[in-house]
């Protein structure tokens, strides 16, 4: 096993950091010169000495400090960075031993062990991958299409496979793969994230061509089947290749609930099992042991009870303590914000909306983007605020940081937690208002400050009244205020030539006139 991945405290990996500055023979201040970046060696050195740790706006340096420290291979750079962020969302004290439940967040390839319930319908997808063609993964938010895909098909698959989310570029996501097998995790991101419909439909068009010689897998929401249908490559799929991920049967939700914990040594109390069957068992449904969309509700409940008795035993005490089914992710959620100040929750509204897509056609959902996207529109001084934030929601497993990618860990947090859902509700409008400025901006700023990417006439009136009569939770942010300003400013000039052109043409028809 790679030493990283023995890493659990700021200080274990503080004492790995320095092994390895120690192997490369560099000091302290030699690395701090060599990365060549504006930050104090004292800083570096509380990294080495297990100090403190690098910021999540650091990633970046970090790696460039394993570099000089003689890590260039990029399968080791990725299992220090996971070090690091196993250690950042693990403050305080902690359960002892593996994590046999994860919360919100999806089962990733290296959680396959603990993936239980889903081996027929793993080994039923994996059985139609034979030949090359396109196959659909439909399924409710909420059924577990991305573990079933990265913990149950990826590895089934062997090291051929490469999974993939779309983004809000998907064609140079899709370059960036190398895999005999593609899997396009999140597929519905093509929807809501990509806001350029050529690329869209260059996108579904580039998937079509490679499953022509290669197995490709898209996982799509259900909600999103409508959108899918209206290209031809996605139609063809659904008609020949399509597997529908439902509700999980009793033995299988039974098999999810007691192998993790039998394999982590953990103890059930007699009757919590059938305790947490009975409140989530569908009226009236045949063989399913669930309603759809619950099974993150039920996953987050192991786990804060897990959390709850210290990795020792499961008992129905600790369920009822936890708030059950119904309330164990609001509960969560409300601890982690009612523990922050003020200043602090204003943080947290804001850092909640921007991880939601809003749209005024479609469900919400949520939006992955990166520590940067994320921290663009705060100031230098209150961006450190902000990952605070982060960090303790990241600890509940409520919002996940995957390399430099932050997202909700599930779109089950956007109706659970009454708090968001109240947020999302009360000025739908405005949100989507907000959020189309705040990508203009993001674009504009992208594209070198374009002043073809500015906004006119009334989209730029709209843009303006928005921002006007926006609280303080829902404000504009620095970068999205230059491009108000920016765009105003063109308006006016636009305007005033266009009145001195007016002039010109009146003085000119006076003088023919006469």
């Amino acid at each position: 096993m790679q030493e990283q991945a023995l890493i659990t405290t700021r200080e274990e990996f503080g004492q790995a950091l320095t092994r390895l500055r120690e192997s490369a023979g560099v000091s302290v201040r030699q690395v701090a010169a060599k990365v060549g970046a504006d930050i104090a060696a004292s800083t570096l050195g509380d990294w080495f000495a297990g100090r403190g740790l690098p910021s999540l706006s650091s990633r970046d340096l970090l790696v460039e400090v394993l570099r000089v420290c003689g890590v260039s291979d990029e399968a080791a750079v990725e299992q220090w960075l996971n070090a690091w962020h196993r250690v950042r969302r693990a403050p305080g004290r902690r359960p002892a031993g593996p994590e046999p439940y994860r919360g919100l967040a999806a089962f990733e390839t290296e959680h396959a062990e603990w993936f239980f319930g889903r081996a027929a319908l793993t080994g039923q997808l994996v059985a139609q991958l034979t030949e090359p063609g396109l196959r659909l993964v439909v399924g409710a938010s909420g059924s577990g299409k991305s573990s079933l895909l990265r913990a149950g098909v990826v590895p089934a698959l062997g090291s051929g496979a490469a999974v993939f989310t779309p983004g809000p570029y998907p064609m140079a996501a899709l370059a960036r793969q190398r895999g005999e097998v593609l899997i396009v995790d999140q597929f519905e991101e093509v929807f809501t994230v990509c806001e350029d419909p050529d690329e869209r439909t260059r996108f579904v068009a580039a998937l079509g061509e490679a499953a022509e010689r290669a197995v490709v897998v898209a996982g799509l929401r259900a909600d999103f089947y409508g959108q899918a249908m209206r290209h031809p490559e996605l139609l063809a799929a659904m008609r020949s290749g399509q597997l529908v991920v439902g509700p999980m049967r009793e033995d299988e939700l039974r098999a999810a609930v007691v192998e993790p914990a039998r394999k982590a040594g953990i103890e059930i109390e007699n009757g919590l099992v059938e305790l947490l069957l009975r409140e989530v068992a569908p009226a009236g449904a045949d063989g399913e042991a669930h309603e759809a969309g619950t099974l993150p509700l039920v996953s987050h409940a192991l786990y804060a009870m897990w959390r709850e008795s210290q990795g020792r035993r499961l008992t129905i005490a600790d369920y009822r303590k936890v708030g059950g089914i119904g309330r164990a992710v609001a509960d969560s959620a409300e601890k982690v914000y009612l523990a922050l100040g003020e200043h602090r929750q204003e943080l947290a509204r804001r850092l909640f909306l921007t991880l939601v897509h809003v749209a005024s056609d479609t469900a919400a959902t949520r939006r992955s983007m990166t520590i940067a996207e994320v921290l663009a529109d705060h100031d230098p001084a209150v961006a450190a605020e902000a990952e605070d934030v982060l960090d303790r929601f990241v600890a509940e497993r409520l919002i996940t940081v995957d390399l430099d990618k932050v997202q909700i860990s599930h779109e089950a947090l956007l109706t659970a937690w009454p708090r968001l859902a109240g947020w999302l509700e009360s000025d739908r409008a405005g949100l989507v208002v907000g959020r189309d400025l705040a990508e203009a901006a993001a674009r504009w700023a992208k594209e070198g400050h374009d002043p073809g990417a500015l906004y006119r006439g009334s989209r730029l009136a709209v843009a303006r009244l928005w921002a006007e009569g926006a609280g303080p939770h829902a404000a504009p942010g620095p970068q999205a205020r230059r491009f108000l300003s920016a765009s105003v400013e063109r308006q006016e000039a636009e305007a005033a030539a266009q009145r001195r052109g007016t002039r010109r043409l009146r003085r000119l028809v006076a003088v023919l006139a006469a």
